[in-house]
């Protein structure tokens, strides 16, 4: 009997062991996530030519409780759509978070002045220079 108490409280510490919450200093802040993921985007992301790169990161929630990473890889898709996501992961312990990021590319785009009746023949005056957001419109500009 004394035998069978003594391995149930041991199970019961154990488990204990496994679900108390780790302390705040060995989790992963949002702070250093978002940190990451500019440095990375920084590196991947290169603006075109006389363009200004802006990146918003999206909000991750406070609430997610994420052990500390020593090393976090960020991945962020090739593609300049304005809509993307970075998959940021860590190998030990294991866990994955997705962000949202919207991409911004500011350049100067020649546009029309005014708007103009189709087959409108085109003079100097009827155009002018914008700053445009080139990832949002997609190219059409």
């Amino acid at each position: 009997m004394l035998l069978r108490s003594l391995t149930c409280l041991t199970f019961l510490a154990v488990l204990a062991g496994f679900s108390a919450p780790a302390p705040a200093e060995s989790l992963e802040s949002p702070d250093a996530i978002r940190a990451a993921i500019q440095e990375a985007a920084d590196r991947q992301i290169v603006p075109g030519k006389d363009q200004t790169l802006q990146i918003e990161i999206g909000e991750i929630d406070r609430r997610i409780r994420l052990p500390h990473c020593p090393a976090p890889e960020v991945d962020i898709p090739s593609t300049a759509a304005p809509f993307m996501s970075a998959r940021v992961s860590c190998r030990a312990p294991f866990w994955t978070l997705y962000v949202p990021l919207k991409l911004h590319a500011w350049g100067l785009a020649v546009v029309a002045a005014a708007n103009l009746a189709p087959g409108t023949r085109l003079t100097a005056s009827d155009l002018t220079m914008q700053r445009l957001d080139t990832v949002a419109t997609s190219g059409a500009y």
